[in-house]
């Protein structure tokens, strides 16, 4: 059964790098938990019944098979997915940034939670912050 597109919608995201385990750990054992104990706890069963919830244990399945914290670029270049926002010339060059992106683009997250960066977990938006990618970077208004 579809989704109401009017259900308020929640991203959560694992090991962004793949060398950072605990993401995809966590991100895995939130969906177990939803899923075994919707019939039991209340709250745990409106929060199901009442969002949408989208979780991405390993968006960086390559970094996560090799413990490495870096994606490999088509130019072989090794790419931090953690830091390749927003979308200009220098970024959204992983996998990574695309599928996070992808997801952004096409969803009205109300909370997008993010686990990994070396421990530093945040509530997201989707695109951080401007000043990463390009030293020309201006933020354009929505």
């Amino acid at each position: 059964q579809p989704i109401a597109a009017t259900r308020p919608q929640m991203l959560v995201v694992g090991s962004v790098h793949g060398d950072e385990r605990l993401g995809a750990l966590v991100a895995v054992s939130f969906a177990r938990l939803l899923l075994e104990r919707r019939s039991t706890d209340p709250w745990i069963n409106r929060l199901v019944a009442t969002r949408a919830v989208t979780i991405v244990p390993i968006p960086n399945p390559a970094g996560y098979d090799r413990s490495m914290r870096y994606e490999e670029g088509q130019d072989g270049d090794l790419i931090d997915p953690f830091t390749d926002f927003p979308p200009n010339a220098n970024c959204m060059r992983s996998t990574t940034a695309n599928i996070i992106d992808h997801l952004f683009r096409h969803n009205l997250f109300r909370i997008a939670i993010v686990f990994g960066d070396a421990g530093k977990n945040f509530i997201g938006h989707p695109w951080g912050d401007f000043d990463h990618c390009s030293p020309n970077m201006v933020a354009e208004p929505d």
